[in-house]
């Protein structure tokens, strides 16, 4: 029984693990790619610094999606790494999300 057990733990574990590994791609492959693909051809360089000039709202009315919505993409990808905002309003790309862009678009 403990054996199995013992087994059956590592094995979720490894299932866990493998998940967690394929989420950064997938989670792009979807809408959340095409807020990061939007925000990079709109970025602009201000003061050598590369931010998106565009709120919420204009994002949203541009992807024909609520400001809510855009309000939660916004959230999920600051906790995960991909946008920082660096004044109220204003967001950067961070070099995860530039891969990501770059590794989508090589593959399209």
């Amino acid at each position: 029984y403990y054996a199995s057990r013992g087994l059956g733990d590592v094995y979720k574990r490894q299932m866990i693990c493998n998940v967690g590994r394929n989420m950064g791609i997938k989670l792009f492959l979807n809408d959340y790619y095409d807020l990061l693909k939007f925000m990079h051809d709109n970025e602009e360089e201000i003061l050598d610094e590369k931010v998106i000039p565009l709120t919420q709202q204009e994002i949203a009315t541009t992807l024909k999606c609520s400001k809510m919505k855009i309000n939660s993409m916004f959230s999920i990808l600051q906790k995960q790494d991909y946008i920082e905002q660096k004044t109220r309003g204003k967001y950067v790309l961070t070099d995860k999300a530039e891969n990501i862009i770059e590794t989508i678009e090589t593959l399209q």
